[in-house]
């Protein structure tokens, strides 16, 4: 149809969400703006990182991305903000998002479980087998809005703080 296209994948990590706001600023013809929200993005990102500083190594994480076990892992964006926020995704060793077992949940025994599906608490909450895990005995189950954890944009920033705000407060 002679239709222009453009094709872009989604940025995995934090600095690829400034080089994509960047990207669209030129695309609509208003690159200083998107310039200066990449620069904003930039500094709010490091101001983040130093009321972190003090954080050597943060807790051990699951990310439940999905109803069946979906989690995210390396080259994925939720990994690369727990490594922002200097923890542990417990499944850092697999490839982008992933099924995993109950089981492989279990032997990981994450310190606390971040869910960004509407629902999941009640539903990790009535699994018997992740009853010993210590995020559940330690009431370390929190849910938060998937979007602003997975959607590379300005709004990243909220997530990381709440997130933050989850897991170190």
């Amino acid at each position: 149809l002679g239709i222009k296209t453009l094709y872009l994948s989604s940025p995995n990590t934090l600095a690829g969400i400034s080089g994509r706001i960047r990207t669209w600023g030129r695309i609509i013809g208003q690159s200083e703006k998107g310039d200066q929200l990449a620069f904003d993005f930039d500094r709010n990102l490091e101001e983040i990182r130093a009321s972190l500083a003090k954080i050597e190594s943060g807790p051990r994480i699951y990310h439940d991305e999905a109803p069946g076990w979906w989690t995210a892992g390396s080259n994925s964006l939720a990994n690369d903000i727990y490594e922002f926020l200097n923890a542990q995704n417990v499944f850092s060793d697999v490839d982008g998002y992933a099924q995993v077992s109950i089981e492989e949940i279990i032997a990981r025994d994450p310190e606390v479980i971040v869910s960004v599906h509407p629902g999941a608490l009640d539903l990790l909450a009535s699994e018997p087998g992740l009853q010993g895990v210590s995020a559940i005995t330690n009431d370390r189950a929190v849910n938060l809005n998937g979007d602003l954890l997975s959607i590379p944009g300005p709004r990243v920033l909220d997530g990381i703080k709440a997130l933050a705000s989850s897991i170190y407060e």
